[in-house]
């Protein structure tokens, strides 16, 4: 397989794979570990929960394919007005849009791509009320101007995206800051932030690095935020608890003990732990990491989703093929596509007419 094939090929399943996490979690979103076993037995749950035959995505897998359309439209602001403004803008644009599919009392008269016409991305699945609130009140996040002092995992669900516009040769740090300020948008704590752009770092060299392990590049990036981020409050904090997921995923304790010593992953610092321990802990196995992800006490969709975001740019489509039956998965297909025209990114020409009537509306 040639490297864009390859590519091409991670950035798939890696939004597949969010996807696959986050609806199996979502069927068990606020329940405890207890009340899923007694629901599901001792295993929990363990593949998907059908609605009308569909297993149904959360708010995650929405916010995620509108980070898509933010940076897919800024690319070809990029390429047809030569707007070298940066991709934040368009995020928080896109992330606008999303808001305007959760309020009943709010609309958008010119969306910036297609995505915002597909009637499952208006259904409400539980948004963030930090999201909501944030992204109501007209202003926008950022680092050094933080909206609010949320570090929930609102914004690390979120930014897989991020990781698949850059090309190989990009500059690491640029592409963390990015996953740090799409999630900054609306969570303004360091702890809301600093797992994004962990997770955007990790999921980027995942994709470009192939033969890479998963333990290497996790002990490289929080090794290059050490030096990058070492004036952010929080950091310490933030690099102790990812380190204590990586120690947990090489012992024998039982899954549920091991998570139970990281959280429950309703803030971001713990989805991202949980997230790293269950696919550490079973990189070889799709589907045992992603039952392990969801399986505990506390925000099972969201740290399904990072892991499987994770995973998948590591194992590829096939091994996400394999484990969970994709026909069934809402929105699959708009993820295919999405995976192909992320792919396409820095779009180096301008685009064609049939590309301007998905992206161009701007």
């Amino acid at each position: 397989m040639d490297l864009q094939r390859q590519r091409l090929d991670r950035i798939t399943a890696s939004l597949l794979g969010g996807a696959v996490g986050d609806a199996l979690g979502y069927a068990v979103e606020f329940q405890r570990l207890r009340e899923i076993r007694r629901r599901f037995g001792p295993d929990g749950i363990t593949d998907f929960v059908l609605q009308d035959g569909k297993a149904i995505i959360s708010d995650d897998t929405q916010m995620t394919i509108f980070t898509a359309s933010g940076l897919l439209a800024g690319e070809t602001a990029r390429q047809m007005q030569g707007q070298t403004g940066a991709p934040i803008r368009w995020i928080y644009r896109a992330y606008l849009e999303w808001y305007a599919t959760q309020r009943q009392d709010v609309t958008v008269e010119r969306p910036m791509t297609w995505l915002y016409n597909l009637p499952a991305l208006h259904a409400r699945r539980a948004p963030g009320n930090t999201c909501l609130a944030a992204l109501g009140s007209g202003q926008a996040g950022t680092r050094w101007h933080p909206i609010n002092h949320s570090k929930g995992c609102g914004g690390v669900m979120r930014v897989a995206p991020v990781a698949f516009v850059f090309t190989p040769e990009a500059n690491l740090f640029q592409v963390m800051d990015l996953g740090a300020d799409a999630a900054a948008l609306t969570h303004g704590h360091p702890l809301g932030w600093l797992p994004a752009a962990a997770l955007a770092g990790m999921i980027f060299q995942l994709i470009h690095q192939p033969g890479a392990e998963l333990l290497a590049v996790a002990e490289d990036i929080l090794t290059q935020m050490e030096a990058w981020y070492a004036d952010i409050p929080s950091l310490e904090d933030f690099l102790a608890l990812s380190r204590k997921a990586i120690s947990l995923a090489g012992r024998s304790l039982p899954d549920d003990d091991a998570i139970r010593q990281l959280g429950e992953g309703w803030v971001a610092e713990e989805t991202l732990a949980i997230a790293l321990y269950a696919v550490l802990r079973y990189s070889g196995d799709f589907r045992k990491a992603m039952i392990c992800a969801v399986n505990h006490d506390g925000d099972s969709d969201s740290t399904g989703a990072v892991a499987g975001n994770l995973l998948g740019a590591l194992v590829g489509t096939k091994a996400v093929e394999a484990a969970f039956d994709l026909e069934r998965l809402e929105l699959a297909g708009v993820l295919r596509i999405l995976a192909a025209d992320l792919s396409r990114c820095p779009l180096t020409r301008q685009p064609d007419a049939a590309w301007l009537q998905e992206y161009g509306g701007i």
